[in-house]
């Protein structure tokens, strides 16, 4: 099977990068003591069953027993530790460290048993520990290649690293020995595939035209624009996932007037999502009134939110002493109702997105210039609180997403207090027991949207295309495709 890349990885070693190509291939070469299932829970893995201490400060994991890395050497729980050992070493300074938030310590007890000693309580534990950054490495192979382990993997993954031509492509082979204990796997047992090639190709037209030469079989993530072209050829087939752990959102700073409840309600009310998606988003999307994305556990479908209604909008704008002035701007104390717009464009449809804001909010008089950068320029003024208002996309597979959004300490958008909203997302983030946690999810998402602290738009479709000629191309809970179940038709 041959999938493209974008980007080149820089090392495959999961303690060592956040690289997105790393993490593609990664996930096939390395296996986690977790997975998370379809409805965002997690599940037994390496681990085939785990304990919580009443203080929710240590995580026993029991593994399976006999467990084999593909050098043949033991996965057991000293192995384990010795991976997180370099995560935690601040000699290492892994990337990847932030990702195990308050994990002081791994120990052992026996050949089986891995304790994780918390200094406070960590929810977000097991959506990390299923992703690329935790998967188990050998230690015989770190210890053989030192410093170049990243170029010689050796993980219990379903597949073993073959051959890397830089630039080009980075070629796996089937491990013969594997077996999964997945529950979403059908197939728990040597991958049908023989081999699984990434071919290094940056641009998406040229990754389209080698799928339709028949040099690529799958084509992930489908830009919206290349979609119909895909439809339209039987050839091929397309995947639509309609849960996602990304959401779009239209987000304000804390200065005045946006610091007021309700011109923040009455931006919400002038939004029409419905048009966005259609028209923004070419109808490859959800619209989304929670600020939470559809995909993740604890999303709240039900929330009514701000539908559009531009004449309330206008309603609750002239009620809080705006006025239209000569040139058909609201006004308010001699200050016209003018604001910039940060568009964090990754993509041509957050770009149409904003278009479509900016003509929403005019026709209740609120004039907007749009200003479109690049993400890496546009966070640093998100993070300053340097913006009036901003529309990004942000992507994060576990209900911490609230935290890293919300929290008046956030990292990625300086917020005002709001102890109500922290201290229920204090909860979110250091409850451990999955039905508590998801109430308190449910709760900030409700206190959120009756705050207004955001205008969520939509959460994005992932959309992959295949060759005809492959089957059974499900994907797990963090749309990953499962290639241990894909197999070719003749």
């Amino acid at each position: 099977m041959r999938l493209a890349l974008t980007d080149e990885p820089d090392i495959l070693d999961p303690a060592r990068t956040v690289n997105g190509a790393a993490n593609s291939i990664n996930n096939l070469l390395y296996e986690r003591l977790v997975y998370i299932d379809k409805d965002g829970l997690p599940k037994p893995w390496l681990a085939s069953s785990w304990e919580i201490s009443p203080d929710s400060c240590t995580i026993s994991f029991t593994l399976r027993p006999n467990l084999k890395f593909q050098d043949s050497t033991p996965l057991n729980a000293v192995a384990v530790k010795t991976n997180f050992d370099r995560i935690l070493d601040p000699k290492a300074a892994s990337p990847t460290r932030n990702f195990f938030g308050s994990l002081q310590s791994v120990s052992t007890n026996g050949e089986t048993q891995v304790i994780f000693n918390f200094k406070t309580p960590f929810a977000s534990i097991f959506t990390n520990l299923s992703l690329a950054y935790g998967g188990i490495v050998s230690p015989t192979a770190l210890a053989k290649y030192g410093d170049q382990f990243g170029r010689h993997p050796v993980g219990s993954g379903p597949f073993i690293f073959k051959e890397w031509k830089t630039g080009q492509e980075i070629d796996l082979i089937r491990n013969s020995n594997y077996h999964s204990y997945r529950e979403d796997l059908e197939n728990k047992g040597t991958a049908f595939l023989e081999e699984v090639d990434f071919l290094i190709i940056p641009a998406p037209a040229t990754q389209i035209a080698a799928l339709e030469r028949g040099q690529l079989d799958m084509v992930t993530p489908l830009q919206t624009e290349n979609v119909q072209q895909v439809r339209g050829d039987s050839r091929f087939k397309l995947v639509e996932l309609h849960n996602s752990s990304n959401l779009v959102l239209l987000d304000f700073s804390d200065k005045p007037p946006f610091n007021s409840l309700e011109f923040r309600q009455a931006l919400s009310y002038a939004v029409d999502r419905k048009q966005i998606v259609k028209n923004g988003v070419e109808g490859f999307a959800s619209a989304n009134q929670s600020p939470l994305p559809n995909g993740l556990a604890g999303w709240e479908g039900t929330l009514s939110g701000y539908g559009f209604d531009p004449e309330k909008a206008r309603g609750i704008l002239k009620n809080a002493g705006w006025k239209l002035n000569s040139k058909g701007v609201l006004e308010k104390d001699g200050v016209a109702a003018s604001f910039k717009l940060l568009s964090l464009a990754g993509s041509s449809s957050i770009k149409r997105t904003s278009e479509i804001i900016q003509a929403n909010l005019k026709e209740v008089g609120i004039e907007i210039t749009i200003q479109n950068l690049e993400l890496s320029a546009g966070i640093p003024l998100l993070a300053k609180g340097n913006f009036d208002m901003a529309i990004f996309s942000l992507g994060w597979p576990d209900p911490s997403f609230l935290s890293l959004l919300y929290k008046s300490n956030s990292s990625l958008v300086k917020r005002g207090g709001d102890s109500e909203l922290d201290s229920l997302l204090d909860k979110v983030d250091t409850t451990l027991d999955i039905a508590a946690r998801l109430d308190y999810v449910r709760e900030a998402q409700k206190l959120i949207i009756e705050k207004a602290k955001v205008v969520p738009l939509y959460s994005p479709w992932t959309l992959i295309a295949f060759q005809n000629r492959v089957q059974d191309t499900k994907l797990d809970g963090l749309a990953l495709p499962l290639y241990n179940d894909v197999w070719f038709k003749d």
